[in-house]
Order: structure tokens, then sequence, then C-alpha cells
């Protein structure tokens, strides 16, 4: 990240490829500590969402965005 800042970096989509796919539920320690690390960047979550609650679960950590896959298609 410290690389990027400094040219631009405004957005980041970020995948949580463990969870990815898997409909387990986001991983929201790891979003928590990317936005307060980094409140500069509007990150996006992508990975392990199941259904809404796991969207809801994301409200708080920063998070601007998140990528609903499978949950929205039911595949």
């Amino acid at each position: 990240m410290e690389t990027y800042l400094p040219v631009g970096l405004k957005h980041v989509l970020c995948t949580d490829i463990s969870r990815d796919g898997t409909l387990a539920g986001s991983n929201v320690s790891l979003y928590e500590e990317v936005c307060a690390r980094y409140p500069q960047v509007a990150f996006q979550s992508s990975g392990g969402i199941g259904d809404i609650n796991d969207v809801a679960a994301l409200r708080g950590t920063g998070v601007r965005g998140v990528i609903v896959g499978r949950a929205f298609t039911g595949r």
C-alpha cells in the first residue's frame, strides 16, 4: 500500500480468497484493520457474503462497498 498511496491510490477491491465463494460470511476483522490503517482509501469488501446479515456485519468497519456474488445469484 505504501508504494501506491503516494501516486494517488484511492480505491481498493479487497477479496479474502479464503472465503470467496463460500457464503460463510465476510472477514470482518480484516476490513476493520485495513480501513482503520488506511482511512484515506475506499475499500470494497469481497468474499464470503452469504446473505444480508453478512452485509450488515460489515457496517462500522469502514468499507465503502460490498461485492455480492453467489449470495445474489443463489449459485
